[in-house]
């Protein structure tokens, strides 16, 4: 019960910040509305149409940072609340420029805007820093309990403790131990996560959960990400689940494409300039190829070349096939910039206009790669139902060293979830990675692959004897 409660209040308190942030710069806007802009139309605007004005600027904020995850102060890292919140803003405060200058008859000065957005960013740091200390310090790491099966837990164990300030994983215990002893055991905490159980010992835990109201996180299998993309019917007395499986409509497709034509020329004609001053320092630095194309699978399998910019030196693959690593010696100084920056894919919008790729979809994978991740996860090869595409829920979610059976799962959630709006979703917040440095963070250096090392999986043997 002392649980529930605290969560309440902890909602109540980030909804108070979320708030906050929303009201501070929906107030700057408004001043600056009725003092500078307002006065300047031609039929200045009286109380309902300011009202009205103001009112869809805070929907806007609201609707952007609702994208972003600005407003998920406690939840996110500060870094990314901050980003989240400064991704938000700039696109809303350009709209509106170009909505006054409309009613304005003219291009109104934007110095004033400037002035607020900077005013805004430095509120949004100060604001998020303060705010989520003091959650935090209400809110202390939730006491965790891990069950684990019988696939290793380095990885998962890893990246809960990554958030300290969140989670803190107090006991693991295999399950092995027997369903009685796990049930008392999980009475003694907050929480549980079930990771990689059997069917039938999961089922009962997460019912004996859901009776004490406790708290469970579980990493889900293939199964779980099919059946989460189900429809309900209703045509029965008994519920039924619906899975069609065949991904977007006929028109859905249709308009896909024509977003996809249309986005990726707009961004070729806008990036002309970038990719010539590219291709240009790229000749200039080993006077090598400027282009380094690779075959890759798109969707049922068909393999196509997939273009970027070089980044590494010309002999990279004349020994071996492998992913990048941290600390890769094969890439040059000026590919360090262009992977940091993104840059090196640029060309994949000719592979987006071409109809190879999409705007959205799995990164394609090269065809060795995929053979040997095939041979340890036979469901890999369900990322071919959908064209490969440029950016997608991997690479919002996930990051370049995620495992291969991660990357899988969070590429399902998109095939079974796969919609327009997804995609409008998956490529703005596909900008806000740009900023967060450990989602291009490389494989291990002795990985040739993704895939863990027998030897990392080996370390977990006595911990389950």
């Amino acid at each position: 019960m002392k649980q529930m409660k605290r969560s309440t209040y902890a909602k109540l308190y980030t909804s108070f910040i979320a708030l906050g942030i929303l009201c501070f710069h929906t107030g700057i806007f408004a001043f600056l509305w009725y003092k500078q802009y307002n006065p300047m139309l031609l039929i200045p605007y009286y109380r309902r149409g300011s009202y009205l004005i103001i009112f869809l600027f805070f929907c806007s904020l609201y609707l952007f940072n609702h994208i972003f995850g600005g407003l998920r102060v406690g939840y996110y890292k500060q870094l990314d609340c901050i980003v989240a919140q400064t991704l938000s803003l700039l696109p809303v405060y350009v709209v509106f420029y170009l909505l006054i200058s409309l009613l304005a008859y003219r291009f109104v000065n934007p110095a004033y805007m400037l002035v607020s957005v900077i005013i805004g960013l430095v509120f949004n740091t100060v604001w998020t820093i303060l705010s989520s200390t003091v959650y935090y310090r209400f809110n202390p790491p939730r006491q965790m309990l891990l069950i684990y099966g019988d696939s290793p837990i380095a990885e998962v164990y890893d990246k809960i403790t990554s958030r300290k300030e969140k989670y803190e994983i107090v006991k693991r215990i295999y399950y092995k131990a027997g369903e009685e002893k796990l049930k008392k055991e999980i009475s003694k905490y907050q929480a549980v996560i079930l990771h990689d159980l059997s069917a039938e010992l999961r089922n009962h835990l997460i019912k004996y959960c859901y009776e004490y109201s406790i708290r469970v996180y579980v990493t889900p299998k293939i199964y779980d990400i099919l059946v989460r993309g189900a429809s309900d019917m209703d045509l029965f007395d008994t519920p039924f689940l619906l899975m069609r499986n065949r991904g977007l409509s006929p028109l859905q497709a249709g308009i896909k494409r024509t977003m996809d034509v249309l986005i990726s020329l707009f961004c070729i004609l806008l990036a002309s300039p970038i990719m010539l001053l590219v291709a240009f320092l790229i000749k200039c630095f080993d006077h090598g190829p400027v282009f380094y194309t690779q075959t890759r699978l798109t969707i049922g399998g068909k393999e196509f070349q997939i273009i970027k910019f070089r980044s590494m030196r010309v002999d990279a693959e004349k020994d071996t096939i492998r992913l990048m690593s941290q600390h890769d010696n094969r890439i040059t100084p000026l590919g360090k910039v262009l992977r940091s920056t993104h840059l090196d894919e640029l060309p994949q919008l000719f592979n987006i206009l071409s109809g190879n790729m999409s705007l959205v979809g799995p990164r394609p994978e090269r065809p060795e790669i995929a053979r040997i991740y095939g041979r340890e996860i036979p469901e890999f090869s369900y990322r071919l139902k959908v064209k490969a595409g440029l950016t997608g829920y991997a690479q919002v979610y996930g990051k370049y060293n995620s495992t291969p059976y991660d990357k899988l799962k969070l590429d399902l959630i998109y095939i079974q979830n796969c919609s327009i709006l997804l995609d409008i979703k998956l490529l703005l917040l596909t900008g806000k990675t740009l900023f967060i440095p450990d989602h291009a963070e490389g494989v291990s250096s002795e990985f040739r692959t993704a895939l863990r090392s027998e030897a990392a999986a080996a370390k977990e043997t006595e911990e389950k004897k």
